[in-house]
């Protein structure tokens, strides 16, 4: 049985990014870096982030940068205020954005009560076909009616 896909897309809520005095403040590079870790994050399996700093500067606008010692730089005087955006994780001391991490598990809790719903519904209709199929003047497997006298 494969893994279920991952989400494709998360709500960006505009209004908040545009007012948000957090946001306002960064430069640029920094807003790209954070906008980048935001995407990284959502597709995680997890939707948590590595805490090492080498790997969120790959991760971040500043992997865009060919030359790593530049993106390491930029890194480094972006990681600031970018990081300020996100949490760690007490037990895999990863880190996560709140606000994405909490829309990650309403629709992870949501399909999962979808799945619990169809297995459900599907359990009673296969029931009640085995039922229909045990009595006579049933459904054969060509879904022709036989009539039985």
């Amino acid at each position: 049985k494969s893994a279920p896909a991952r989400p494709p897309a998360f709500q960006f809520y505009v209004k908040d990014f545009l007012t948000s005095k957090a946001v306002r403040f960064m430069s640029r590079d920094e807003i790209s870096g954070y906008v980048f870790l935001l995407c990284e994050q959502w597709d995680t399996e997890d939707c948590l982030l590595p805490a090492d700093d080498a790997e969120l500067a790959e991760l971040s606008a500043s992997a865009g940068v060919a030359d790593v010692p530049r993106r390491r730089e930029l890194w480094a005087a972006c990681n600031e205020r970018i990081l300020a955006r996100f949490k760690k994780e007490k037990k895999s001391q990863k880190l996560f954005n709140e606000k994405l991490r909490l829309q990650w598990q309403a629709l992870k809790a949501g399909r999962q009560k979808c799945s619990e719903a169809g297995k459900k519904s599907a359990a009673v209709r296969w029931k009640s076909r085995k039922t229909a199929v045990d009595s006579p003047g049933s459904i054969d497997s060509a879904g022709v009616t036989l009539v039985i006298h």
